[in-house]
């Protein structure tokens, strides 16, 4: 295998983990460009660990650059979940507010949360 074809994995994987640290971060990416981004890395992963001839010439230098791009977009992906867990958290934690400001409806039998006894 020549030296373009190992470089086109590497341009090919580097372009794809920079489309994927932009469309996370992007409030307009669909999640399943996400995905398919993801599975199109993956796919081309599973390329190179099918290609010996590549493995054997490439540089660690390469590898290793690769695998600190990988781990820099593992750690935003990590902080823009802790990011939409916390909207997540302060949504529900204002729906909770919201329905303590309602009453419970008059005339259906409920009072204080409990269901009165209409028999009595």
């Amino acid at each position: 295998m020549n030296t373009a074809e190992n470089g086109n994995y590497l341009e090919r994987l580097r372009t794809c983990y920079v489309q994927l640290a932009e469309a996370v971060q992007s409030e307009t990416a669909s999640p399943e460009y996400i995905v398919a981004l993801s599975e199109t890395a993956d796919k081309i992963i599973d390329e190179i660990k099918k290609d010996s001839a590549f493995r054997a010439a490439v540089r660690p230098e390469e590898v290793l650059e690769l695998k600190e791009q990988a781990e820099a977009l593992i750690r935003l992906i990590k902080t823009e979940m802790e990011k939409r867990a916390s909207h997540i958290s302060n949504l529900q934690s204002g729906r909770r507010a919201v329905k303590g400001y309602h009453s419970l409806p008059v005339g259906m039998g409920i009072s204080e949360g409990k269901f009165m006894d209409i028999k009595k």
